[in-house]
């Protein structure tokens, strides 16, 4: 885990998108040569690409957590339930839309879709919310009002671009 507070920003970015932009190049060729490429190599480049964006989101919100001042210190019971339910949500939508039979059968459940993918959201924002109070609450080392870490929170929800100016902060906030 002492990866995601000492590496750079450049690092972090090529780490998060290297699996993902194979994943991309593997399909532009394939589509521009009519290659046909296995789907166990685009669905592994895909695994691993999501392995590694929630491996970094978990291990940055826990770590945050855990160098919090005790008097500030949330539980991070929620954030770590949060983060799990939106891993199985993936994986579920995976195989779901892998497995012809399956998409079949749950078709005429499809308004239920409508409510699961909303709550996935919820669970994904409030992960997403977790790690931007716990970084702004790391830099002021106090408690902050609710929309003290907007900036923070659009950042990590945009994180290709964001990650250039949170990766610095997180660094800062480790070395002290």
């Amino acid at each position: 885990m002492k990866w995601v507070y000492t590496s750079k920003s450049w690092q972090i970015f090529l780490i998060l998108f290297i699996p993902f932009f194979l994943g991309v190049f593997l399909d532009l060729i394939s589509k521009m040569f009519s290659i046909v490429i296995n789907e166990t190599i685009m669905n592994t480049i895909g695994y691993v690409s999501f392995i590694i964006l929630f491996g970094w989101l978990l291990s940055l919100g826990n770590l945050l957590n855990k160098k919090l001042p005790s008097n500030v210190k949330y539980s991070n019971i929620f954030f770590n339930v949060s983060l799990t339910i939106v891993i199985l949500y993936i994986i579920l939508l995976d195989i779901r839309s892998s497995n012809e039979f399956l998409n079949s059968l749950l078709a005429p459940y499809i308004y239920r879709s409508f409510t699961i993918n909303m709550i996935a959201m919820f669970f994904m924002f409030y992960a997403i919310h977790f790690i931007a109070k716990n970084l702004v609450m790391n830099e002021r080392k106090d408690k902050i009002p609710f929309g003290a870490h907007i900036q923070e929170f659009f950042m990590l929800w945009f994180f290709p671009i964001g990650i250039w100016y949170l990766q610095p902060r997180i660094m800062r906030i480790f070395n002290e």
